[in-house]
């Protein structure tokens, strides 16, 4: 089992990858998804202090084309469906 700052963390490293996969930036990501790029650097580095919220799982979702339930499947064990 995972703790939550790993899952976190590999939360983030599963939308880093997402992002990059798709070619885009974390300003034309950020932008897509209507996410602050902060917000969304935060999120990819592990360190949001509240977590991914679940209109952000949206949002990313939509932006990159995933099934949300891949986001929040890591979200909650660190594990994808």
């Amino acid at each position: 089992m995972c703790d939550e700052s790993e899952i976190d963390k590999a939360l983030g490293q599963w939308l880093k990858e997402r992002r990059l996969k798709k070619g885009f930036s974390l300003e034309h990501a950020s932008f897509l998804a209507e996410i602050p790029t902060s917000r969304l650097t935060d999120l990819e580095l592990g360190q949001a202090v509240q977590g991914i919220r679940e209109l952000e799982v949206l949002a990313i979702a939509k932006a990159y084309g995933v099934d949300p339930r891949a986001i929040r499947k890591r979200a909650t064990s660190g594990d994808e469906i």
